[in-house]
């Protein structure tokens, strides 16, 4: 039995009044001196134990009144879940989260998660339904709200972790709307994991479970504190010398916890060959550097180990490199005296050291066009529909394309031909004095992009010195990215991606026709990013983070067959435009993507920052999840109406309230049958 307002009950204390004018009446009176007993009746000794029966059945009245009077505004009720032949309902609905991230790999953490996982299954009612989640850094619901244990302990015997971060957020958000759809009231959330401190995110600081959930946070902990090594950064670098390219590996190794104490040998491979290896002594984080010589050309795979630890998957980082001859550059050239030709063969044939081998021509089939890496159309007139097609294909077959343009172009010709680019059409040729009484100068660019970024890394500032008298206005396609503005908000560069190349429309002129760009400081080194980046040099890394999807690009429609590590063949259809996703990368490893003669490799590693093992202990973690206290607020309001509405329901006061009214009824009738006698 509850009550609704149990102060009253220290009324009842009143009770003990009666008793104590009971034990008054029974002390012995004084001795007072009388003459002579002789005319007094005696009375029999029946008489006297009857009276004391009655004076103590007055006293239990009088006591029970004020009692009952005390339980009646108290308002007593009894919950629903204690009332006589009324079974308990601690039925409820569960939601276990098991971590399934790479940590969990540590040895034996896993198993003793799983057994957990099958504990709280076993421990649970009969009638209570659970949910099994497996989570990463992305959660999958396994099992769905059921009261099938059986079937709750088979899925999760077959669970295996995964080479995937830890991220809690997304789990937990999966566990709230799962029990949206739950049968009981009670709900409650089980996070088995080794709480690993990188998976909470701050997405965590703005996430509360729904209101009346229990959240219950089970910390797996491996035996003792195990040590971890791995790769915490790696960079590839390349340097071509006439025949030879030099590679450079930087890697930087960082140990954790016993193993940071421990010596490390550190072993270069390149193929099947170890190259290099270095031997480093216990220290938290050690850089280290290889360097190699190579003579051919083409992929190259390899990786960076470590000794062998408590984790040996990221003892191992795995790195892809494609290594090409010095990029051919072709420019087409069709306008008398050819002085874009002029200026672009000086430029890319500035020194011995030159990365580029440069050729120039008047014709643009594609078997012309198709032996160079990058074509720059300078300053043509205008380009035929065969032409077009044929500078499409060389495009989507991988090529590097940079339009230019001058005071040949013939601006409604080129308007047929950027659209069927994908570029975009033109809006004519605008003479920046007239359109806006100066000349036009660079006055916005994309200062992130890799064409950009290494010149304002350089310190190369005059990026907006050069004026432009001349250019050709492009309003780009919805596919297309300008990386580039004039001060007159017209773009200066634009970006189009087709198939496995790219395309940049630089709206102006390589020659001084249109502009004093030639003489300035910035040419050449503008010149250069433009052509790498069209031969797609800032891409000679392919080295990917398990989970993350890697971009695939050929031609339209084209199907691709990927091997990942373990042998499995993955195929991946590409869309309209030429591109595509491979988003199976689960395994690390390093994988193999061919369709016809076409051949692209990458590799894949284990997130870095889930090789550090520092984690929370269950009170942080229950703090960065618990119901926010205006939730626990509007909780305990709304108990508390249903606590008065169950007590109205009941009336129990009543039934108190007539008990005390039926004793003082009898003890009116003992007092008053006493007093007459």
């Amino acid at each position: 039995m509850t009550f609704i307002t149990p102060l009253f009950l220290f009324a009842a204390g009143a009770a003990l009044l009666p008793v104590l004018f009971h034990f008054v009446r029974r002390m012995k009176a004084r001795p007072v001196p009388f003459g002579s007993l002789m005319l007094l009746r005696a009375t029999p000794k029946e008489l006297v134990k009857r009276r004391r029966l009655r004076d103590l059945l007055l006293l239990a009245c009088r006591v029970g009144l004020l009692i009952l009077l005390a339980f009646a505004f108290a308002r007593p009720y009894v919950p629903a879940e204690r009332l006589p032949f009324i079974p308990e309902r601690a039925d409820r609905s569960t939601v276990i989260l098991l971590d399934r991230s790479f940590s969990m790999q540590l040895p034996g953490v896993f198993e003793q998660a799983r057994a957990e996982v099958i504990r709280e299954i076993d421990t649970a009612g009969d009638a209570d339904e659970i949910a099994l989640v497996g989570f990463s850094d992305r959660a999958e619901q396994l099992t769905p709200l059921s009261r099938d244990a059986a079937v709750h302990r088979s899925v999760a015997g077959g669970i295996m972790p995964s080479y995937r971060p830890t991220e809690f957020h997304g789990a937990l958000r999966l566990a709230a709307d799962i029990l949206k759809d739950a049968s009981y009231e009670q709900h409650r959330v089980v996070l088995i994991s080794d709480l690993q401190r990188i998976g909470f995110t701050p997405a965590l600081e703005n996430f509360t479970l729904p209101e009346g959930t229990a959240f219950v946070p089970i910390k797996i902990t491996s035996n003792g504190k195990p040590g971890n090594s791995y790769v915490e950064d790696f960079r590839l670098t390349m340097r071509r010398t006439g025949n030879t390219l030099a590679v450079r590996y930087d890697a930087r190794i960082r140990s954790e916890g016993e193993a940071e104490r421990k010596e490390k040998v550190v072993t270069l491979t390149v193929g099947r060959t170890a190259a290099d290896h270095a031997t480093l002594l216990g220290e938290q984080s050690i850089p280290v550097t290889f360097r190699q010589t190579l003579q051919r050309t083409g992929f190259f795979q390899g990786s960076i180990s470590i000794s062998p630890d408590v984790l040996p998957i990221d003892d191992e980082y795995h790195f892809t490199y494609l290594a090409l001859d010095p990029p051919s550059v072709l420019a087409v050239d069709r306008a008398p005296g050819r002085r874009d030709a002029f200026f672009l063969r000086h430029a890319f044939s500035a020194s011995e050291a030159s990365p580029f081998s440069f050729d120039d021509a008047r014709d643009l089939r594609i078997s012309i066009l198709r032996p160079h890496d990058v074509v720059i159309v300078a300053n043509l007139a205008q380009v035929t529909e065969s032409e077009t097609e044929a500078l499409r294909t060389f495009v989507e077959d991988g090529g590097g394309l940079i339009l230019s343009f001058g005071e040949m172009t013939v601006a409604t010709s080129w308007s047929r031909t950027l659209a069927a680019l994908g570029i975009g059409i033109t809006d004519g040729i605008a003479t920046a004095r007239v359109r806006q009484g100066a000349d036009a100068i660079i006055g916005q660019i994309d200062e992130r992009h890799p064409i950009f970024e290494p010149l304002i890394a350089e310190g190369q500032g005059a990026i907006l010195r050069p004026t432009f008298r001349r250019y050709l206005v492009i309003a780009p396609d919805s596919g297309a990215s300008i990386l580039g503005s004039y001060d007159s908000s017209d773009p200066f560069l634009v970006e189009r991606r087709l198939g496995r190349g790219r395309i940049l429309a630089y709206s102006s002129g390589f020659s001084t026709s249109w502009t004093d760009f030639p003489f300035d400081e910035l040419y050449v080194p503008l010149l250069y990013r433009m052509a790498e980046y069209a031969y797609g040099a800032s891409e000679a890394h392919y080295g990917f983070t398990v989970g993350h999807g890697v971009p695939i690009a050929g031609r339209p429609n084209e199907e691709w067959d990927i091997r990942a590590p373990g042998g499995n063949i993955s195929k991946v259809t590409l869309d309209g435009s030429g591109t595509g996703f491979f988003r199976d990368t689960n395994e690390p490893g390093q994988y193999a993507a061919t369709s016809g003669r076409n051949e692209f490799r990458f590799s894949v590693n284990v997130d870095p920052s889930e090789s550090n093992l520092a984690s929370r202990d269950e009170e942080e973690a229950y703090a960065t999840v618990t119901i926010a206290p205006s939730k626990l607020s509007e909780s305990s309001a709304e108990t508390s109406v249903d606590v008065e509405r169950e007590e109205m329901q009941q009336k129990l006061w009543r039934v108190f309230l007539i008990l005390a009214v039926g004793l003082f009824l009898v003890e009116t009738l003992v007092a008053h049958r006493v007093a007459s006698r």
